[in-house]
């Protein structure tokens, strides 16, 4: 999807490679946001698990996959997906 939008075909690949996946953000109420507004967490899940461990374990870190499937509060899907 990403990599047709911007017409790179070896962008999956360089995303990867990268390690650096990034967060991906919910948009709730559309507007206009400019350098300098205030963006607010309104929520913090309990457990430390954050999107890196997420590609790690997908991008095949086994010791994360069995790590990452205990955590009580991650959802059955994630669970799944790994």
């Amino acid at each position: 999807m990403f990599a047709g939008f911007w017409d790179r075909t070896t962008l999956i690949k360089e995303f990867t490679d990268a390690r650096r996946p990034g967060a991906y953000l919910r948009i709730i109420q559309e507007g206009e946001i400019t350098a300098g507004d205030e963006i607010k967490v309104i929520h913090r899940p309990e457990h430390d698990v954050t999107i890196r461990d997420i590609f790690d374990a997908k991008a095949g870190e086994r010791g994360k996959i069995a790590q990452l499937k205990q955590v009580a509060e991650l959802s059955e899907k994630y669970k799944e997906w790994l």
